[in-house]
């Protein structure tokens, strides 16, 4: 089920290597020249086709002085990385949210300026072509109305992450408001309330499961862990990203929750783990509509010990970020 929200009102979130496939620099070539092709037609920008030539440089080995055999790859930097999607996007703002330069992996909070028409599917995958080499980019597209009202209500996500320290392009012109919702205070205990509302209902269900687990109803008993998990990573969410995320899919909401803490990326991780993952997937229908849905004891026990990492996990975190949030609002940070 998707979130039910209107179109544009809640960030995207995508991973660029997650999402899409594994181009060579062949295709990535030939889709970039499409795209500026396109771009510069449809908008009358013809300087654009003066970029056509820098993509072929990009996509060719460079020559290493004095050893014309040796190729190396072109990698780019975090800035030209960033300076390519905002040509391709012409944002309002662009937010660093985590970088590795190591590593070669960028998280970015990008914000629409107000007159954009192109849909997020469509900046998507202009987006990705930033992701050639060895980068992995991470990005969550936000209309910048989203972003002046979500500080206003000092939503923490981002008046903690969309801060002039943080800001990495801004449109010429563009004012960045830095009014928010005040005492941060209150921010820490709307958000901590939040946070609890979820986890306890989360807890209080995940009790159930050991009573219905020792009755062999194996069935219902994962539905209860379904649900377990998918109440506390929802109020997980909501507390810090600000987003009512209307779906029922754990691999959903576990990716959502990991953008905020990677240690919720670590729960599932082996073909095993993913096929468990499933089978708790599934039983929120089928426990409850087919009679042909079965759960071995095997799957439940794990399951249940999956569960109960992912519920001490979040409320970890939780008690991490508030506590990161309240040392950094003391020192000034």
């Amino acid at each position: 089920m998707k979130n039910d929200t209107e179109p544009g009102a809640q960030p995207l979130n995508y991973s660029g290597k997650a999402r899409f496939p594994g181009w060579g620099a062949a295709e990535k070539r030939y889709l970039l020249k499409q795209l500026i092709v396109k771009e510069a037609e449809r908008g009358f920008a013809h300087y654009l086709f003066d970029l056509l030539p820098d993509v072929e440089r990009m996509f060719c080995p460079q020559q290493l002085p004095g050893n014309e055999s040796q190729h190396v790859p072109l990698i780019p930097s975090k800035e030209q990385i960033i300076s390519w999607i905002s040509c391709l996007c012409s944002p309002e703002f662009v937010f660093e949210l985590k970088c590795d330069p190591e590593q070669h992996f960028l998280d970015l909070l990008i914000v629409l300026k107000p007159q954009e028409t192109r849909g997020f599917r469509e900046l998507g995958a202009y987006i990705h072509t930033a992701t050639y080499s060895d980068w992995d980019i991470q990005f969550t597209l936000c209309p910048c109305a989203q972003l002046r009202q979500q500080r206003k209500q000092g939503n923490l996500f981002y008046v903690m992450n969309c801060i002039k320290d943080k800001l990495v392009y801004s449109r010429e012109g563009a004012v960045f408001d830095l009014s928010d919702g005040g005492n941060m205070q209150d921010r820490l205990l709307r958000a901590k309330k939040v946070f609890e509302i979820g986890y306890q209902r989360g807890q209080g269900i995940f009790e159930n499961f050991y009573w219905l687990q020792k009755k062999g109803a194996n069935e219902l008993a994962c539905f209860m862990l379904h649900q377990a998990a998918e109440l506390t990573l929802r109020g997980f969410a909501a507390a810090f990203s600000g987003i009512q995320l209307r779906q029922h899919s754990i691999k959903q909401l576990l990716c959502h929750c990991a953008r905020i803490h990677k240690r919720l990326d670590t729960v599932f991780q082996t073909p095993t783990e993913f096929e468990m993952l499933d089978i708790l997937e599934a039983s929120y229908t089928g426990a409850r509509y087919s009679n042909d849905f079965a759960v071995p004891d095997h799957a439940l026990t794990a399951l249940g010990e999956k569960v109960r990492i992912i519920l001490v996990a979040a409320e970890e975190i939780a008690r991490q970020l508030l506590n990161d949030y309240l040392s950094r609002v003391s020192t000034g940070l």
